[in-house]
């Protein structure tokens, strides 16, 4: 089971590095992961630093467009572009706080398919956003079906 994370990043490259620094210290296969990144063409600070992220986190990938104003066009264009047979979509500032996340997760995918057979499902991550304060109704990032 191979894992997608998409993303937009816009002038945060220090809140990215956190993010896939912590991808990689909390990932146990990191050969069965991609991480593809959106960023803007007028981003030179992105710009500047995109071959860098490719060599050192070699799970990433950076797609570069004119900016979108339609963000949500953009996290799709880079979803159709991912290979994994689950997806996450996130923003630049989160981080991955859970070791072994994806085996766990692995580990939930297999428990799902014995009752829905159809493949078609997403997992809600415990996770702790700022707009989720007083309430844990819902997941602000989960794991769906490619």
């Amino acid at each position: 089971m191979n894992f997608s994370i998409v993303l937009l990043s816009r002038k945060r490259t220090f809140m990215l590095a956190n993010l896939l620094a912590s991808i990689q210290q909390t990932t146990s296969q990191l050969s069965q992961l991609e991480v593809i990144i959106g960023m803007d063409i007028d981003d030179e600070e992105s710009l500047a630093i995109a071959e860098n992220l490719e060599e050192r986190y070699p799970f990433c990938r950076t797609i570069f467009r004119p900016r979108q104003h339609n963000m949500h066009s953009y996290i799709n264009l880079l979803a159709r572009a991912c290979s994994g047979d689950f997806v996450m979509v996130l923003n630049d500032d989160c981080e991955f706080l859970t070791e072994d996340w994806d085996d766990m997760a692995r580990q939930e995918i297999q428990r799902i398919r014995q009752t829905w057979k159809d493949d078609i499902f997403y997992i809600a991550t415990n996770d702790n956003s700022i707009d989720k304060v007083g309430s844990k109704l819902y997941a602000s990032r989960c794991i769906l079906t490619s």
